[in-house]
């Protein structure tokens, strides 16, 4: 018969056994159609969160940035073509002003064309405020006729658009400016609407996604550890006599726990950070894809840090498993042996004893607490470097037109998206550690033989109580029953 309680040194160097997963698994499979409803609801959750900046950035580069400019090309060949493709390729984007003169929704026009409109020289640095009359509503359009009007020295028309540079349009008032851009306020407050709404759907799916997660995990845990106790009831009296009744009480509880913790903090969790991690990535390369190779660089060598932090911790953390059991086991032996102690005179060298482990346990602590104490600075430091450098070649990108000021917001905004995940990776790794050292407690426990029934099972017992000249005394011949005879047959109540 095995001894339990000393799983942390015997696996000090074993991989986590495919067998241990398979029993832990088939625990799972009685609730698996909640784990996948969890597991639907957290790519729900995770695809909306990846949609909120984007909505960010079409409304600060479509709506709320002036984004018109002017181009204009030379009578040359070269110059020739380049405008004809941009009249082909953006029309509904590209206003006819002169011959070779343009005004150009720069949002609009793709990165490698707002490019070479910048590199060539074609693009003016003045930004416009174009009001096309006939997309006004009837309500505005009065309105709008009268500030233009009001004025007139500062705006131009081509048909039914009127166009004034924004650094003369410093007499308007709040209102009549509101007024000429009420078609961008409205589409405004259709993507706050919209973003309103996304994210009152992440409140639901992810309210969704915890309750059947914590729900098939409660049933999860509840199962093992009816089966656990279960067991430890079938295992014979010489198990007991060599086992810590201290282990015995953590395989049941706490070691329970740690592996609820697994199924509901890392397994499903990982999956929703690996969807958002490449979900970033994708977004981040579609929208530049050279700035986005700079922030895979940093997200390898942020990955590269988590790996070193994981694998100092998988050390760590064993130490500080192998002290507290260590630490347990002693308290419960020295208090239910308490009177052994006291009898033998042997408090202090307990004491001493203690002191020892309390010790080991405090340095492993302090281990553990160094590496944390050293890993997060380390992450806050690449971060920022991170941010900064996509300020630095970002800003850049936004004044060549390589890239749009909304999509810049939405990169600071995916950054902290991208390394979240990384990060809680590396930190959910020692609740992994965690519960696979108490699967493996609670495995090498199930292993143990049940003790075997040999005893004589008796069938149906018919019979009856006979006293017969019974005798009893408290005190001498102080009798309290003399020669007592009488029979309870079944089903009869007597009392004496």
């Amino acid at each position: 018969m095995g001894l339990i309680g000393s799983g942390e040194e015997r696996r000090e160097n074993k991989t986590y056994d495919v067998k241990i997963i398979r029993w832990l698994l088939g625990f799972a499979v009685p609730y698996k159609k909640f784990m996948v409803l969890s597991l639907l609801f957290m790519v729900l959750t995770a695809g909306l969160e990846l949609v909120v900046p984007y909505l960010t950035k079409i409304a600060v580069d479509s709506y709320i940035f002036p984004s018109w400019r002017v181009a204009r090309f030379s009578d040359g060949q070269a110059d020739k073509e380049f405008e004809d493709k941009l009249k082909k390729r953006y029309p509904e984007s590209v206003i006819r002003l002169s011959d070779h003169s343009y005004l150009v929704d720069t949002s609009k026009v793709g990165r490698e064309d707002n490019t070479n409109l910048e590199k060539l020289g074609y693009i003016t640095e003045e930004r416009y405020l174009v009001v096309n009359v006939s997309e006004l509503r009837t309500e505005k359009l009065d309105e709008a006729r009268k500030i233009i009007d009001k004025h007139s020295s500062l705006f131009k028309s081509v048909g039914q658009v009127y166009y004034a540079e924004y650094s003369s349009l410093k007499d308007l008032t709040d209102q009549e400016i509101s007024t000429l851009r009420s078609e961008e306020i409205k589409q405004v407050a259709r993507l706050a609407l919209i973003l309103f709404f996304s994210l009152f759907l992440v409140f639901v799916f992810s309210s969704l996604y915890t309750y059947f997660l914590n729900y098939s995990g409660q049933k999860i845990m509840h199962q093992i550890r009816l089966t656990v106790f279960s067991h430890i009831l079938s295992l014979p009296q010489s198990f007991f006599d060599k086992s810590p009744v201290g282990r015995l009480t953590t395989r049941v509880t706490n070691d329970v726990n740690a592996i609820n913790e697994m199924y509901t903090s890392v397994l499903v969790q990982f999956f929703k950070d690996i969807i958002v991690i490449l979900g970033v990535l994708a977004v981040m390369f579609y929208m530049n894809p050279t700035l986005t190779l700079f922030i895979l660089a940093l997200t390898v060598l942020l990955a590269i840090v988590a790996a070193l932090f994981r694998m100092r911790l998988k050390t760590v953390y064993r130490n500080v498993r192998r002290t507290i059991a260590k630490l347990n086991a002693f308290v419960q032996e020295s208090i239910r042996g308490i009177v052994l102690i006291k009898l033998y005179i042997r408090e202090k060298q307990n004491f001493d004893r203690f002191r020892e482990i309390n010790r080991e346990n405090y340095n492993a602590n302090m281990d553990q607490l160094f590496a944390f104490a050293t890993f997060r600075p380390i992450i806050e430091f690449i971060s920022i470097f991170a941010i900064a450098l996509i300020l630095w070649y970002g800003g850049l990108s936004v004044l060549r037109l390589e890239l749009t000021l909304g999509a810049l917001l939405a990169y600071l905004a995916y950054i902290r998206m991208l390394f979240g995940p990384i990060v809680e990776l590396a930190e959910r790794y020692n609740i992994f550690q965690s519960a696979s050292a108490a699967s493996e407690n609670l495995y090498d426990l199930m292993q143990l033989e049940p003790e075997e029934r040999k005893g004589i099972k008796l069938g149906e017992i018919q019979g009856k109580l006979e006293f017969k000249n019974v005798w009893f005394s408290y005190n001498g011949d102080d009798w309290v029953l003399k020669n007592v005879s009488f029979t309870v047959e079944p089903g009869e109540t007597v009392a004496l």
